[in-house]
């Protein structure tokens, strides 16, 4: 279930950083976001729902292990790390994608 209700009090949208409307509020997820980015997170959960109305991770996992027959590890890791930012960003997470790619990374 999704709780979806207005900022009363002062916040940051965590899809764009602008002020935030709306809190949303589910079992794995809370977020404030602005209209504009809640009607995107809208039209973006109804393209991730599964014929049963619940978010689907199928597609995700399906990549991630299309990733562990991969020959080339350096190649698996970073497709993983774009599938897994993707899942994020498909959560409303975008901020937190954006600074995860400002850390170096290093492959031996």
């Amino acid at each position: 279930m999704i709780t979806v209700k207005p900022c009363k009090y002062p916040a940051v949208c965590n899809g764009c950083g602008g002020k935030a409307s709306f809190f949303m509020k589910s079992a794995v997820l809370t977020m404030f976001l602005c209209e504009d980015c809640m009607r995107q997170h809208v039209r973006d959960c109804l393209t991730l729902v599964d014929g049963t109305g619940s978010f689907s991770t199928k597609k995700y996992m399906e990549e991630l292990k299309a990733e562990q027959q991969n020959d080339d590890i350096e190649e698996a890791h970073a497709n993983a790390d774009g599938t897994l930012c993707n899942l994020l960003k498909d959560l409303g997470y975008e901020s937190i994608v954006e600074e995860y790619h400002k850390v170096s990374k290093w492959y031996a």
